[in-house]
Parts: C-alpha cells; structure tokens; sequence
C-alpha cells in the first residue's frame, strides 16, 4: 500500500513521501488509552504542503489569528496526527504516571520509524496558525528534536531533493524564531536542524543558506545558523557529498572576516559574553574548512589577537572556547609560512598570564599550554626567554599540584637530583628563563592534586625527549630540565600520606595517569638522564622518609623497565637502546650505561622494600601491601634479567613467594612468580629449588584460605601453578613427573570428589570449575614449554648455548636448558601419566555438570589445552570429547567449546588421518555450528551494543533501581551489553572453527552440504553492524576462496601464493578438494560481491573489518576475475547501487573493475587502499576519478 514502509508508486507531489523501514526503535505501535486519537492516514504525507497557505512566508504562530482558515480532510488528519504526537510527547516528558510514560515512549519510538512522521513532525514544530497544537515550547523542541535525528540516522533514504523541501519550510520559519514569544532554546535547535538540511540537500542549499546569514541582521541568529552548517557538514562528513565540503570551502574566509568584523569592532564590547563564545565556536567549527594557525596569525592578526584576549576572560564560556579554538590550531598540521610566529604570539600571550588568576593548575588555559608543549616541543627545546618560560610552566604542571613538589628530604640533597627537587634552575638567559623543578604546592598548605593537568603535561616530555640534543638550547642539552621533570612526575605519582579522597582525587584517573603519561614520561627521564635517574631511583629507595616515597621509586623504576633492560643487554640487543628517544636517535649505549643499568638492577632485589619482614612474615614490620604491590608489579617488569643473574632470582623469587601471605599484594605476588619461573625455568630447574617452592607455595593457599572468603583468587592460583609447572617442564623426566603429579594433586582431589555430585550450589560451581582451570593451566604450560624448547633445540641448540654461555650467569642457564628439553621425551611423556588416571573424573563431570556453563566451560578449556599438549595421543578419547565439547556448546553457545573444538580439528591426526570414528565425530559439527547461528544472530541483534533496539526511557528522578534489583546485580544494560559481547566471542569462535576444518580437515566440510551452508551465513554476517562480526566471517571466507592461509601473503599471485605455502605455519586445500570451493564461489560470488561493496561504502565497520572484507573480494577477483567481473558491474550499476551518493557513470565502473581484477593483482596492501578509495567514493567524499591511480 502506498505510504507504508517499503511501499511504492507515490504519486509525484510528494516529495517527502520516504518509504522508510523501522529504524532501531521498537514498541507497540498502539496508541496508549490515555492519548489516544483517530489513526493517522499514512497517505498524508503526501499533503505537507497544506499549512504553507496557513502561515505563509515568514508567518509566526505567535502572530496568528484566533481563527484557523478552513482545512481539507486530509489536513484535518494531518492535523489529528499532529495532536496525536504532541500528546504522547506531552505524556512522556510531564505524566507523573511511569506507565504512561513508558507506553508513550514506546509509540513514539515505533511511529518515528513510518514514513509519515516526516510530515507530522514539521507540522507539529510549525503548525498554520490557529491550528491548536505545537504551543508548548518543550513539544516544540521535542518535535524538531526528532527531526534532527531522523536526519542523522536515515539521511540514506532522505534524497536531496526532500532535504531541500525541508529546507525551505524551515527556513520561512526564520522570521519567527526572532518574535519575542519564541523560546531561545526551540530558535538554536531551528537553527540546527536548517544546518543539517542544508547540509543534506546539497551544495546550492548551502549557497542559499549564506546568502540567508549575509542578510540577516540578527548577529546571534547567523552564527548560530553558521555554526549548524559547519557542524553538519564539516564534522559528519560522512554523510555528505564532496562537494558540500568544497562549498563551505569556498565560504570559509568570508565567514573568518564576518566573525573578525564581529570580534575586533566596537560593537565587540557591547556583545554579551554568551554571543562571544558562540562566535569563538562557530570560528572553531569553521576552521575545519581550512583555516590554519599560520593564515590565522597572519591574514587574520586582529582575530589572532582576539583569541589571545579572550583567554584572560572572567566568563568561563568565551575562555574555554577561545582555549579549544587556538589548541586545535595548534595540533593540526600547518606547513605554511609563518607558523613559527604564530607559535610564538600564541606563548607570548599565554606567558603575560603568568603570575595572574590564571595561573594554577586547575586553570581551564592548562589544556592550551600543554597544546602547545605536545605540537611545537622542537620550538620549545630551541630556547628563548618565552620559550623557557613555557618550559618551566610545564615542569610546574607536570607536579599536578602536589604538595612540596612531592620530594623527600633525602631527594633533595641528592647532587643534581636534589637541585633540581629543590627548585634549582636551568640555564641562565635571564631572569624566568631557567625551568624549576618540583612545581606544586609548599608546606603546609591543603594539597588538593589535579590528574587531568598532570597528564596533559606529562605527555610533552616524551616528545620533547625525541627532539635531538644538537636542535636543543645549550640550557636545554644538560639533564637537568628531565631531572626537574622526573621530580615532577614523581611528585603526582606519590600516593598522599593520608588517602586520595583528602586530595580531591578518583582512585581510577590516579591509576589510569601512573599506567599511561606517567609511565610514559617517567621512561623518557631515563633514556634523557640515564645514571642519574637510577642514582635518583636508588637513593629515594635507600632513604625514603615514608613509604609512599618508596613506592614511587619502585613505580619510576617499573615504568622504565623496558629502557632499562635493552641498556642492560637483557631481552634486546645489547646496544640499542638509545633508539628515538633520549639521544635523539644520535648515540648508542655505552659501556658504562650498561654497567650502570646492571648494577641498579642488582642492587634493586638486593634491597626489596621491607624483605626480611616479608620473608620471615614479621606482621609487625612488614611493608604497607600498595608498597610490597608495586615491589612485585616492578620484579615482575625485570624477569628477565633475573634469568641472568641468580642473586636477583633468588631475591625476587622468595620475595614473591613470602608476599602470597599478604593479602592486599597476593595478586601481584602470584604474577611476579609466574613472570620469574617463566623467565628463568631452566635456572630454577637445574638449582633443584622446585620442591622448597612448591612447599612455601601451598603453606601461602593454605594461609589464604584460612583467612577466609574463598581463599587465594582463581586467577591468582592459576598463575601460581603456571609458573611452577614451567618450573617442573624443564627437569628431567624422572624428576618433573613426581612434581608435577604433586602440583596437580589438591586440584585432581577436588574434581574427583565433585565429579558425581549433582551439587549446583555456587560454592560446588565456583570450586570445580576453578580447579579445572588449574589442571589445564598445568597441561597448557607444560605443553607450551617445551613444544618451545624442541623448536628452539631444531633450531640450533649450539648456538643457542654458546649464546646463553656468553651472558651473565649464562653458563647456568645452558647448562638447565638441556635438563629437561633435551631429557625429557616431550610433553606427551609428562602428561599422559598425569591425565590417564584423572580421564575417568572428566569424563564423569561432562556427564553429571553438563548443564552448568561455568564448569562447561573450564572444562573444554582443559580438554583444548590437553589437544594442543599431547596432540595425537588424546586419539582414544577423541570421540567422547568431541561429542561433549558440541553437546555443551548446542547447551550453552559458550566459546570456551568452540575453541576446544577448533583445537582438537587443528590436532595433526586429525582429519583424513583420523579413525573413522573420530571423522564420525566430527563431521556432524559444521551442522551444529549452521545450527547456531541464526541464535546468535538473534541475540547480537537484540543486544546491539547494550540494546540500541531495545529503546527505554531513563530512570525518572527520584527513582532508584529497579525491583528486584540489589547492589550486587546487574541492570537489564548491563545484562544486554554482557549477551552482546559473549555472543560476538562465540561467533568469532565458529568461524575460528569453521576455517580449522578447511585448513586441517578440508575432507570433513567441503563435500558436505553444510560447507554452502556456513558459506551463505558468513555471507550474511558481512551486512550486519557489528566489525567483530564482519571481520570473522570475511576473513572465513578470504582464506576459504583463495585456498590457504592469508599469514605470509603479500600479494594473491600464484607465484606469492605459491610461495607463502611454504612457509612454516601456513596451511593450502588439496587441488581434489578445490572443485567444492570453486562451486561455492560460482554459486554465492555474486552475493559476497555485493554485501562486500556495501559494507565497505556504509562506512560502519572498523579498518581491521574493511581489510578483511578486501582480502575476501581480492580472493574473488583473483580466483573467478570473470564472475567476478560481471558481479561488480550489476551490483555498481543496478537499482540498488550502494554509491548513494555518488553517480558513477560507466567509465567509472570500468575503471573500478579494471582495478579489482587487473593480472598481476594489486599487492594485499594496495587493495585494501582501493576498497578504502571506494567506499570515499561511494560516500562521494573523493570524486570517482580516484580510480584512475589503481
């Protein structure tokens, strides 16, 4: 029928008649009691022209008469449709009934997706007059409220043409935005939502709404009105054609001189404050024209000066948004002349507000000076007064405004440290151009610290860090600006001696700066200082007059741990490590630095905080658990070097261990073992420490559980038993089997006792599948271990004991690796004694838990890891576990069972090697998986991204949770975005599986009717929002079309493709087999072809998704060019063509085929540059002769 959605055959008069499908709204499309009215006649659309006659050309419901004109029926019903929205507006946001509210929510959201609402709504925002609705400001509001939306949302099936129809109706509705009886609120959105048509229907619209602001005489209403055009067109450019950007453009320098004219005047002072900064915004939005700082600073001077002004404003609107405008300047690119000067008026007149009320750390300029430090530190680091001035500014901020500059009294008498802690300067060219160090508050004062401003700060260093020291002041070439830095950093970093929320401070933003520009910076002060940050590290360490300034040292030394350890010589090539940072990428490491890193680092678990109480478990005079936490967070950074130096793996070894018995640091502590034993398993298995360990180890889970709450973590516990099975996985044979057995043993003990209980109390769940988690934690590590060491010894093992032989404490270290490895018979020989006399208690917790996803779960990851450990030997049981693994998965659609099964299918004998009841097993799978995924996608579609189709209205003030709900349960969001994400993981999983059986079992899917099956769905996937989706099921299909794996490939030649199969890793369908893909590809090639070309030219997925969608058309055209050929054609010159908003004429599809299809093939990276072009053209943002270049 025609008006209805997806209806056709309107007849021409109705250009806003818009076959619209229900957007990502949903509800009951009935009417609530309440408000109820005569149905609406969808065919009204047709007349939104009819209340024009009513108010005319510039017409005002403010000024209309009492009396409305006569009106046809079908205005009569176009009025009723009206009235009915505006009740259902007027219940949802004034009845105090939530009911009400909800069911008129409800049906807005449902009617909102009909073609009609087009019409209804701009009849309800301006009604003729006298017609009786749309008086109420906020309904008005609402109205165009969802005007604007739908512009936003549907704009692909709003023509130009209808946005220019739009267009006009609102911009007659000018006049009366202006009348004294019009809110100021409902006039801004006006203004918008003519912004956003404008913007829509085309360049001449925008050429129109120009001329509208030149002859306004309202300064407010043409900026404004400026502002929304430039908002709409610049900021959601991808909704645009190219040639709406290349109009405003052309308009940009007569809009710069109008606000000049505006700002510099006499008229500027009589301006309210509230115009300014809308003037200053709308310069912002316009700048994304073109405008840059240079052309500001020199075409534009007065404007220039303008800003600088406005930044000493009393009204925090005008100076925040003269701070965005000259920061955005600032980041963006700018080559032309005269951006040097720019630079410097803009520290000029940022300098002047030294000393003045701006001059704090919470002041709203902070983000402009750190602008300015981040953009230009090659200008900074060349001197000048100003220059250092800024410099020194910065060095203040980077303190965030904590107390005394956050130093110690040791600090500051510590040489050149201490000089700089106490306020020492820099240079000497003049009064204020030295850099002081500490920056922050003194003495007694209150200390309140601000996060925000010192990470901005933070982050110039490492920048300026990069500058090379030869382009630097001579002020600037000694360490002494990075020592004032490191004290700085340091300062903000020091947890408070009393607690974060007596300064003022979110525990999350303190932990989230430490973790990103702390670290950062803190790393760049040691590639800039070297020694004298570690003498610095070291004496604040030693002589640390609280434990806050301890834990600060250990954190300065985790956070350049990585620098550290390449000047050490340890991970990295000895050598490398002066690289981008601190020499400016001129000098390499020195001897000497070597020598220094090694002695800190030696001296460092020498002197762990508070070990002889920790070790000896003295509660009285053990460390505070933040302090022993980051100890172990800063051993675990230094593993590695611990592996060549045995004094340090002791330290750092019964460190950790002594630090599982304190209860606020077990986490770290388990982590930092696991970091140790992994690092230095040989050297721990050849000094025979394993059996002690394991003693002290199980005395901590025993303390932790006699503590109470569950005893030591899961996740804790498993790192734990990793570190210590590593251990174990590198003694000989005789040797690691007992250990392991005693590892395993608490944990087997507990899965037999479980196993034929039908207990599923959360207690029986929680400790089941936690003790499952360990035995696989132990098989995955062992497995792991030494399927690497047998690599390593293919590889080489005289080189690699010679190489080992020459590092410190190498020759202990070669001397354990060839205990294990080379003893032992591999991990099957470890494992199967292990798992042979536990099997039957799997086996009987998948028969009695099967219905509980939790313990499912842990146990397919156990079965996955034992697949990847002993590989072909699991054959005997291969059957049973397959058929679990897929029952649970038809259960629960848990992940966990697919990548137990992906694992199994990637096992070597698995596939046309395999028993016939192990092939049995397995090819009922791909039917399952089929099975699946209309569930899931179902259940991605309900929950898109916490539930976008499930629309709701928020919680009314005053309200508290919902019932039923308690403080420990999740809200129905957060319910939805938990289903949204474990379903992603799932169907990523599927198709992880679905490419194991073509690269490992070909046999078992590519004759089955299920491999189209798979094939059409993974096609279908490709259309839907979600880039995790789009990704999986793309890069399926890619690798399925070309026939083996996409990891070396370069380029989808034979001769690359040919190539890349013989590197290690890669996998290639056998030629008798590629007759089912080949089938496929005659079959379902058109439709990959077409959902490609409209995902890539939507726009809505991710880079990684796009070039995985490129991968799959790149397969296509190489393997079928001339399907493929005929495929891109129909689909680019068809009715449904996803170029929306471009015309490609047929040389532009000529040109785009030739480009897809040319022999050789484009090389992988380069293809994905074209289908990157193709969808800028298809959104029109790039003119179609793009494709001329491929």
């Amino acid at each position: 029928m025609a008006g209805q959605p997806g209806g056709s055959g309107l007849p021409p008069a109705s250009p806003l008649t818009i076959p619209m499908p229900a957007t990502h709204l949903s509800g009951s499309p009935s009417m609530p009691a309440s408000f109820t009215s005569p149905s609406i006649d969808p065919n009204l659309a047709n007349n939104h022209n009819l209340y024009r006659s009513g108010s005319g050309a510039g017409g005002s419901p403010a000024m209309a008469p009492s009396r409305a004109p006569p009106a046809s029926d079908d205005e009569q019903s176009l009025l009723a449709g009206a009235k009915e929205m505006e009740a259902a507006i007027s219940a949802l946001l004034h009845d105090p009934d939530l009911t009400k509210r909800q069911a008129a929510n409800d049906w807005l959201n449902t009617y909102c997706g009909q073609p009609v609402v087009w019409t209804v709504v701009l009849y309800l925002a301006f009604p003729p007059p006298g017609a009786g609705v749309g008086g109420a400001a906020d309904v008005r509001f609402f109205a165009l409220n969802i005007l604007l939306n739908k512009m936003r949302s549907d704009w692909g099936q709003l023509s130009p043409e209808d946005a220019a129809e739009i267009f006009e109706t609102l911009v007659r509705q000018l006049p009366a935005a202006l009348a004294p009886g019009m809110d100021p609120v409902v006039r801004s959105r006006l203004c918008i939502v003519i912004g956003a048509a404008a913007a829509l229907a085309g360049p001449n619209t925008c050429y129109e709404l120009m001329e509208a602001v030149e002859r306004q005489a309202e300064y407010g209403v043409a900026v404004e009105l400026l502002t929304a055009l430039a908002e709409e067109a610049l900021l959601r450019a991808r909704a645009h054609p190219r040639e709406v950007m290349e109009c405003l453009q052309d308009c940009c320098p007569k809009v710069i001189r109008l606000l000049e004219r505006a700002l510099t005047s006499s008229v500027a002072d009589s301006l309210p404050p509230d115009t300014i900064a809308k003037s200053l915004t709308c310069l912002a939005r316009w700048k994304q024209a073109g405008l840059t700082l240079s052309e500001l600073h020199r075409e534009h001077a007065s404007l220039h000066q303008a800003l600088l002004l406005a930044l000493q404003s009393r009204h925090s609107a005008v100076q925040d948004a003269a701070v965005g405008v000259l920061s955005e300047l600032l980041l963006e690119v700018d080559i032309l002349p005269g951006r040097d000067e720019a630079v410097k008026a803009t520290i000029q007149g940022l300098v002047a507000l030294r000393g003045g009320p701006h001059d704090s750390t919470d002041s709203p300029i902070v983000p402009l000076v750190a602008a300015i430090g981040t953009a230009e530190a090659g200008l900074l680091s060349g001197g000048g007064d100003m220059e250092m001035r800024l410099l020194q500014w910065l060095v203040e901020l980077t303190a965030g405004g904590a107390a005394g500059g956050g130093s110690t009294a040791a600090a500051k008498g510590s040489g050149a440290a201490g000089g700089a802690a106490a306020g020492g300067r820099v240079g000497g060219a003049g009064e204020g151009a030295g850099v002081g160090g500490g920056g922050g508050g003194g003495g007694g004062e209150e200390e309140v610290r601000v996060m925000d401003t010192a990470a901005m700060a933070a982050e110039v260093w490492p920048k300026v860090a990069k500058v090379p020291r030869k382009r630097r002041a001579p002020a600037l070439q000694s360490g002494e600006l990075f020592t004032a830095v490191l004290q700085a950093v340091l300062s903000a970093s020091t947890y408070p001696r009393t607690s974060l929320d007596d300064i003022d401070v979110d525990p999350d933003d303190f932990l989230r700066y430490r973790e990103g520009p702390a670290a950062d910076a803190l790393e760049a002060c040691y590639l800039e200082l070297g020694a004298v940050f570690l003498d610095h590290v070291s004496l604040l360490l030693r002589s640390a007059a609280s434990w806050q300034a301890a834990e600060a040292a250990l954190f300065a030394a985790g956070a350049a741990s990585s620098a550290i350890l390449d000047r050490a010589g340890v991970g990295k090539q000895q050598g490398g490590g002066g690289g981008e940072g601190g020499r400016g990428g001129e000098e390499g490491v020195t001897e000497s630095e070597t020598n220094a890193a090694r002695v800190f680092l030696s001296s460092l678990f020498a002197s762990l905080p508070g070990s002889a109480a920790v070790i000896a478990k003295d509660s009285a005079n053990i460390p505070p658990a933040a302090l022993v936490a980051t100890a172990m967070h800063t051993v675990a950074a230094f593993a590695p070097f611990c592996a060549h130096h045995p004094p340090a793996l002791e330290a750092g070894v019964l460190y950790a261990v002594a630090a599982l018995h304190i209860p606020n640091a077990t986490g770290k502590a388990a982590a930092a073992l696991q970091s140790l034993c992994d690092a230095a398993a040989p050297n721990l298995a050849a000094a025979r420490v394993l059996a002690p360990l394991m003693q002290s180890c199980e005395e901590a889970l025993a303390a932790a559980a006699a503590r109470g709450g569950g005893g030591m973590e899961v996740d804790d516990r498993v790192a734990v038993v990793a570190g210590l099975a590593a251990v174990a996985a590198m003694m000989p044979q005789g040797e690691a089997q007992p250990a392991l057995a005693r590892l395993a043993a608490p944990a087997l003990n507990t899965v037999q006792q479980l196993a034929p209980m039908q207990d599923s109390s959360p207690y029986s769940q929680a400790l089941l599948s936690a003790d499952l988690r360990v035995i696989a934690a132990i098989v995955s590590t062992v497995g792991d271990k030494l399927h690497a060491a047998r690599e390593a010894s293919a590889a080489g093992s005289a080189a690699a004991a010679a190489s080992a032989a020459s590092s410190p404490g190498g020759s202990t270290a070669a001397a354990a690796g060839g205990g294990g490895a080379a003893a032992g018979s591999g991990a099957e020989a470890l494992l199967l004694p292990l798992l042979q006399g536990a099997w039957p208690s799997f086996d009987l917790v998948a028969a009695r838990w099967a219905d509980d996803a939790v313990v499912g779960a842990a146990l397919c990851g156990l079965w996955g890891a034992t697949a990847r450990a002993v590989g072909g030997q699991l054959a005997p049981v291969l059957p049973q576990v397959i058929g679990a693994a897929a029952g649970m998965f038809q259960r629960h659609l848990h992940a966990a069972c697919l990548k137990c099964l992906a694992d199994i299918v990637s096992m070597p004998r698995v596939g046309a090697r395999a028993s016939a009841e192990v092939q049995a097993s397995l090819a009922g799978i791909p039917d399952k998986l089929a099975a699946a995924l209309p569930v899931l996608q179902q259940t991605i579609t309900q929950t898109d991204k916490g539930g976008k189709s499930l629309h709701r209205p928020s919680r009314p003030q005053g309200q508290g949770q919902g019932q039923g709900q308690g403080p420990g349960q999740l809200s129905q969001q957060q319910q939805q975005q938990e289903q949204h994400a474990r379903a992603l993981e799932t169907l990523q999983a599927l198709w992880d599986v679905a490419r194991a059986f073509v690269a490992h079992a070909p046999e078992l899917l590519l004759p089955s009717p299920t491999f189209l099956v798979l094939c059409q769905n993974a096609v279908s996937c490709i259309s839907w929002a979600d880039s995790e989706a789009v990704e999986a099921a793309a890069r399926f299909l890619a690798e399925t079309i070309v026939g083996q794996s996409l990891m070396h490939v370069r380029q989808m030649a034979p001769e690359a493709l040919a190539l890349a199969a013989t590197l290690p890793g890669t996998w290639v369908i056998p030629p008798g087999l590629r007759g089912a893909v080949d089938d496929m590809c005659r079959q379902l090639g058109g439709a990959v072809v077409q959902e490609v070309l409209s995902a890539v030219a939507k726009g809505a997925v991710g880079h990684e998704a796009e070039a995985a969608l490129a991968d799959a058309l790149n397969a296509l055209c190489c393997t079928h060019p001339r399907e493929c050929e005929a495929a891109i054609v129909a689909t680019l010159s068809g009715p449904s063509s996803p170029c929306r908003r471009a015309e490609l004429s047929p040389r532009h599809i000529e040109l785009f085929v030739a480009a897809a299809t040319r022999q050789p093939p484009h090389p992988r990276r380069r293809f994905h540059c074209l289908m990157s072009d193709f969808g800028k053209v298809s959104s029109a943002l790039m003119p179609p002769e793009a494709f001329e270049g491929y």
